[in-house]
């Protein structure tokens, strides 16, 4: 953990202000897309075998979905909310896991930023699809591990079994989950001390997750509909995590050079988070060069594993924080934003409008057809 003093009341009323801002706001916005986005096909498939009942549902989402709507109903508005409430409270556990990681709420609070800034997200999070519940899922898991490093050691084994049944939950809504769930175990590894709890989380999921597929329960399918002509906004505009992402990763390597953040975040931990996404980006292109997945499919997939790059910000927050407000140099001030302007336009000037991912409708015709 960091060894970050206690917040001030300051701290703690700046902190409250902006995670309850994001909260209010991603609700607000959250429930006008839940209303106004046009029905996906992918979302009325799930709902047609969810009204089957959860005894005939053959997809973990499709159960999940069933046991909503014998309490909520099952129409797609009741659907979308139940994804509305996971985003929420994806949001609390970011917070949460900020706080216990960071031991500062201002710098958990600007984690949960990242909701917010980009709108295609909020949109992507309250769709009737698995994105809310696997990003809810997976902080989960993380949250239980964490709190295993702070529990005796019999708890701390039952933390990691509830984190491995979730984790096996999350590998059959999640397409590629097989992959990438492991990959999140291995990150949730570098960020707790409790190795018993990582353990044991591990077997659970693979038994778990066999016992799953033992009875029948498919793996999710990854959807393409959010190329059709009512959603090409929502896909061309998914195109801002490739190059939000990259650089965020750059401008957080960067800092990791400083004293200060790389004592405070650590190392290791540093290394973990902004590597994460990297092997995020390499899992989903082999995947599309092995022809798992269709090139306009990779753009809808990061979606579902937008976790991986949730706390890469981290050590950028955490410089901004604690060392640019000691720097008194104009230069410095002025060379930032220039530096992050310029990596952004770095990566995305070169992208050809007549290319992918501009061109995914193009591309992603045949995949339909088929």
């Amino acid at each position: 953990m960091t060894s970050a003093k206690p917040a001030n009341m300051g701290e703690r009323v700046t902190a409250t202000a902006v995670f309850g801002a994001v909260i209010v706001l991603f609700a607000f916005y959250g429930a006008y897309f839940v209303r106004t986005l046009v029905p996906l096909s992918t979302e009325m498939a799930a709902l047609a075998i969810a009204k089957q009942g959860w005894l005939e549902a053959d997809t973990a989402y499709a159960i999940i979905l069933a046991g909503w709507g014998m309490v909520a109903g099952d129409g797609l508005i009741a659907a979308r909310t139940l994804s509305l409430l996971a985003a929420v409270a994806a949001i609390v556990l970011v917070f949460r896991i900020g706080r216990t990681l960071t031991r500062d709420p201002v710098t958990a609070s600007f984690l949960t930023l990242s909701f917010i800034l980009y709108p295609p997200l909020v949109a992507t999070l309250v769709c009737a699809t698995p994105h809310a519940l696997v990003m809810l899922s997976a902080l989960a898991a993380l949250d239980l591990m964490l709190s295993a490093s702070q529990r005796p050691l019999r708890a701390a084994l039952l933390y990691g079994g509830l984190a491995g049944i979730i984790v096996s939950l999350a590998m059959l809504m999640v397409p590629l989950g097989g992959v990438l769930m492991p990959l999140w175990l291995v990150l949730c590894t570098a960020l707790t001390a409790q190795r018993h709890a990582v353990a044991v989380a591990l077997v659970v999921t693979v038994l778990a997750a066999a016992a799953m597929v033992a009875l029948g329960i498919k793996a999710t399918v990854i959807d393409i509909d959010l190329a059709s002509a009512g959603h090409a906004n929502i896909l061309s505009a998914l195109i801002m995590p490739y190059a939000m992402v990259p650089v965020t990763m750059l401008l957080g390597a960067l800092t990791v050079f400083s004293p200060t953040v790389r004592g405070a975040v650590g190392y290791g931990r540093a290394i973990t988070i902004l590597s994460a996404p990297l092997a995020l980006y390499a899992i989903l292109w082999a995947a599309v060069a092995g022809g798992v997945l269709a090139s306009g499919q990779l753009v809808t997939a990061m979606g579902y594993a937008m976790v991986f790059v949730i706390f890469a910000p981290w050590p950028l927050i955490f410089w901004v924080r604690h060392v640019m407000p000691q720097v008194k140099s104009l230069g410095a001030w002025i060379v930032f934003p220039v530096v992050m302007y310029s990596c952004f336009w770095a990566i995305l000037g070169p992208v050809d409008p007549g290319k992918f991912p501009y061109s995914h409708r193009q591309v992603l015709q045949p995949a339909v057809s088929d």
